[in-house]
């Protein structure tokens, strides 16, 4: 996600494709937004409430502010600009697609790597691991066979039941050199601004609540 930094770099000039799409949906997306991101927003951005305001008036918006609405509030840019109807939560993704497509090309090269995504393979090679530590069912035991008249079914025998796998931990997702790098020189208001980023996107629900939910356990021990 992009940092108070960038943001501000970004141009304050108007690239809205439909005015009335972006007045409806800047004016919906603010009223909805909390107090504390309503002013996450005019951080990021170093705008005032005023010119917040002539975005959902005027159908008027610049990339500075169609971003930090989406990254602080989780939507999709493209919808707030007139250019898409389809309603997509924000990632790294989209926002370097939405950069791309008004012209910061320039900007783009600042931007530190994408982040390493989980791939199918890896997540195969872990269950591969997994179901070899699985401890193989004992054979089952036949049941005794009681002298019956010739009318009489005999029991069949009865398998035991399996025994469970132990569990294990999931392997560690290894960080790159370039991630590694960035890490060491991220500053103190960067990280701030994620978290307030992650607490501002827990109020949706869903998976964002549950990484909220770990930031503060992980900061309470």
């Amino acid at each position: 996600m992009l940092t108070e930094s960038l943001i501000r770099q970004l141009k304050q000039v108007n690239i809205s494709k439909d005015t009335e799409k972006t007045k409806e949906r800047t004016r919906e997306a603010w009223y909805a937004a909390s107090k504390d991101a309503q002013e996450a927003i005019m951080s990021l951005t170093g705008i005032t409430k005023s010119s917040v305001q002539r975005a959902y008036k005027t159908g008027s918006i610049s990339a500075k502010l169609a971003l930090a609405f989406a990254q602080t509030l989780n939507l999709n840019p493209y919808c707030l600009t007139g250019e898409s109807d389809e309603q997509a939560d924000c990632s790294e993704e989209l926002i370097r697609s939405f950069l791309g497509d008004h012209g910061y090309q320039k900007l783009l090269a600042e931007l530190p790597p994408a982040q390493p995504v989980k791939t199918r393979k890896r997540r195969t090679k872990a269950s591969t691991e997994k179901a070899d530590q699985v401890q193989p069912a004992p054979e089952p035991v036949a049941a005794p066979v009681t002298e019956a008249r010739d009318d009489t079914p005999i029991s069949a025998p009865q398998p035991a039941e399996p025994v469970a796998a132990p569990c294990t931990p999931p392997e560690p997702v290894p960080i790159s050199e370039e991630i590694q790098s960035y890490l060491d020189t991220v500053t103190e208001d960067e990280i701030m601004l994620f978290v307030r980023a992650i607490l501002l996107r827990a109020k949706a629900g869903g998976i964002h609540a549950e990484k909220a939910k770990q930031l503060k356990l992980f900061l309470l021990n």
